[in-house]
């Protein structure tokens, strides 16, 4: 009994030892995970980033005159906040605790050279200065990671999506975007609005008539606030630039005009948009011009006047369509007037 007493004594011994052991190496392991970086470069360093998916053409962000641009989209400015949180979200990777180490592991969890979900190289003056391995996702934002030329695989906190290979992720979509107090003048197809003191006022009110003041606004509004959802090239395309949709122009203060020339290609449903001053054609979405498009002097402007202009544009819609019933909110586009920067 007593040889038994002693045995269950030394193995309770034995047990408070492994559990101290334990305890002093997850204070050790939590140390590390928290101390340690997964790359070892300063994000002031970076001024080119290079993501690859493989059996695709790399994604390629550079810095130019200090800003950021896509060099495979002639040069076209990226979006630098999400730029800047990309390379912000690499520079503060941990090292954990290891989740493998072997190629069998590499090869599963999809961060091999050859086999991975995305390949991201860093660079500083044309020198590599960090070369990492994306793969799969272990758990909600999250994902395996392997700097290349090591074995080990880490568990860090990252979206694939962050580094996302497609050009119309990175752009700046809101290039086009104006301040709306800066604007002076807006020129629609049979409405022109400019400004009175705080607010834009139609011109050439008639007798008895009266603005529309907040159909007014959000109409400054949805222009000053156009965003572009891809870009196209500089030569036009398949885009039936020749046959537009709309045309209106923005003068600024200052007297910078810009004229928007607005198409419907014969395939998708989006729109093509050419801006003077602007190299490129860019993508726009249908419900970014829709609401811009339908708008006429009529909804603008209460009045008999106003009311006799919508009953002629009315008529003269019947007329083009062979007398058929047109939609009174459609708008009539003057083909007539040139768009600048064409």
């Amino acid at each position: 009994m007593e040889k038994k007493i002693r045995f269950l004594g030394a193995f309770l011994v034995l047990q408070l030892i492994l559990a101290l052991i334990t305890l002093a190496g997850g204070e050790k392991y939590a140390a590390f995970e928290a101390s340690e970086a997964l790359l070892t470069l300063d994000a002031d360093q970076v001024d080119r980033i290079e993501i690859t998916e493989p059996d695709k053409d790399s994604l390629v962000l550079e810095k130019q005159d200090g800003e950021w641009r896509l060099p495979g989209v002639d040069g076209f400015p990226a979006k630098a906040t999400r730029v800047d949180n990309l390379i912000g979200k690499l520079t503060a990777m941990k090292r954990g605790w290891p989740v493998a180490e072997t190629d069998a592991a590499a090869g599963r969890f999809k961060v091999e050279e050859d086999a991975f979900e995305r390949r991201i190289v860093l660079y500083e003056d044309d020198d590599e200065v960090a070369e990492l391995y994306l793969g799969t996702s272990p758990g909600f934002r999250k994902v395996h990671a392997r700097v290349a030329d090591e074995s080990p695989i880490y568990a860090v906190e990252f979206n694939n999506f962050e580094a996302s290979r497609e050009s119309r992720d990175w752009i700046d979509s809101a290039i086009l975007r104006l301040a709306t107090d800066k604007i002076t003048r807006i020129e629609m197809p049979d409405v022109t609005l400019v400004r009175d003191g705080d607010q834009l006022a139609v011109e050439g009110l008639g007798e008895g008539e009266s603005a529309e003041q907040g159909e007014i606004d959000k109409l400054a509004d949805r222009i000053a606030k156009l965003d572009i959802q891809d870009v196209h090239g500089r030569e036009p395309d398949d885009w039936n630039l020749d046959d537009p949709l709309l045309r209106f122009s923005v003068t600024l203060e200052g007297g910078e005009k810009r004229d928007y020339l607005v198409a419907k290609p014969k395939t998708g449903a989006d729109y093509v948009l050419k801006v003077s001053g602007f190299d490129h054609h860019f993508k726009v979405a249908s419900w970014n011009i829709d609401p811009i498009e339908q708008v006429d002097r009529a909804k603008l402007v209460e009045g008999p006047e106003a009311e006799a202009t919508g009953e002629a544009a009315a008529s003269q819609r019947d007329d083009a369509n062979g007398g058929a019933a047109v939609d009174l909110d459609e708008p009539m586009v003057d083909l007539a007037s040139p768009a600048s920067g064409d």
